[in-house]
């Protein structure tokens, strides 16, 4: 029987057969692998799945809008009563398990959703600059920092930003049909910094 493979939607700018990577101008991108994604939503029971979710990961779920919880594993704010949690592929069987398992007596749902989506890590100190010329999130140190997240556009794509380090670092998470474009286009952003 043949053995199936996921194939990187970024295969084709992977480098020396690794993910794919790219800097240049104080940027760097660097496809993420190896990192899961589960999806929590919560029904109408939302306060109580707060609080089994909390139990099953070990801290609370972010509960205001674009905030994220937990160093990594970590879980990201949505939109209300739904979060992505981001952990170690190998971590990803028993977390969800013990989600699923958690919240078996509330009006929750639990998924893997890692196949769905491609992970760009943004980095470098003119990333923020690069970011704010196709996206249109207020990116300001001020407004914007390591902890928290949002859902906006990026060359026009649906994406979900995550801030990670004060460097500043960002986590881009796309979906994988689309994530060639968020990506060619921080190429060629960054190619034209100065």
């Amino acid at each position: 029987m043949a053995e199936l493979r996921r194939r990187s939607p970024l295969s084709e700018f992977a480098v020396d057969g690794g993910p794919a990577r790219y800097g240049r101008n104080g940027v760097t991108l660097t496809e993420k692998t190896g990192i899961a994604i589960l999806s929590v939503m919560a029904g109408r029971h939302a306060a109580q799945a707060e609080d089994l979710v909390q139990s099953a990961l070990g801290f609370a779920p972010p509960r205001l809008a674009n905030g994220v919880a937990g160093i990594f594993p970590f879980c990201a704010w949505m939109s209300a009563k739904h979060w992505h949690v981001l952990c170690p592929e190998t971590q990803c069987a028993d977390l969800l398990a013990s989600l699923t398992r958690t919240l078996a007596g509330v009006t929750a749902l639990v998924s893997d959703k890692s196949h769905g989506y491609s992970l760009i890590e943004l980095a470098g100190h003119s990333s923020r600059t690069l970011l704010a010329e196709g996206c249109p999130l207020d990116l300001h140190a001020s407004v914007f920092a390591p902890g928290q997240g949002a859902r906006s556009l990026l060359a026009m794509t649906p994406i979900h930003i995550l801030q990670t380090t004060d460097a500043p670092t960002y986590w881009i998470t796309v979906d994988q049909a689309d994530a060639h474009v968020p990506w060619r286009w921080l190429v060629d952003a960054a190619s034209r910094l100065d």
